[in-house]
């Protein structure tokens, strides 16, 4: 997702870490409400540490802030939401650019996320938009709405309803 193009290069990463604060402009908080089907999106904020580690990997830890607004699935009307998610991932060089095999990369069992670094770059962009993504409300609503509807034609089809008539009928003499 080309939502946001915030990259780190693993070559400008010093070896006691690199501490940032990134905020999403306008343009970009646009381009992330169109994306995720939203009715706006306010803001997004993220604060993270990248860690070298052992075998070319580094650690990214830290936090996102989303302002965002949603439709809400009974009335349509907006519906506002902050998010704070917290952000843990591993970002391992691309498979065949290291002497370790591919499954030594990466464990499927893992309570942390890993991601590819793609050219000596780590895309955090795309992680926080599919944070924000996997964070958001699938079916937001507001707490005093209720959804009531009835169909009467299918009350009158109910196999019960003919049968309620059949036994309500006096017979012919």
């Amino acid at each position: 997702m080309p939502e946001l193009e915030w990259t780190e290069s693993v070559a400008e990463i010093p070896s006691n870490g690199l501490e940032k604060k990134r905020s999403a402009t306008a343009e970009e908080c646009a381009s992330i409400a169109a994306a995720l089907g939203l009715v706006s999106c306010e803001g997004v904020a993220a604060r993270y540490r990248i860690t070298p580690r052992a075998g070319g990997r580094y650690a990214l830890d830290g936090s996102i802030d989303a302002d965002v607004t949603q439709e809400c699935v009974v009335t349509l009307e907006p519906l506002p939401a902050h998010l704070t998610i917290p952000l843990s991932v591993e970002f391992v060089p691309e498979a065949g650019r290291t002497d370790e095999s591919a499954s030594d990369l990466i464990d499927p069992f893992a309570t942390v996320d890993v991601e590819p670094i793609v050219q000596g770059r780590m895309e955090i962009g795309r992680v926080v938009v599919e944070e924000v993504a996997s964070n958001l409300d699938p079916y937001p609503r507001r707490p005093e709405s209720a959804f009531e509807w009835q169909d009467e034609k299918a009350a009158e089809a109910s196999p019960f309803a003919a049968l309620a008539k059949l036994k309500d009928r006096k017979p012919e003499s």
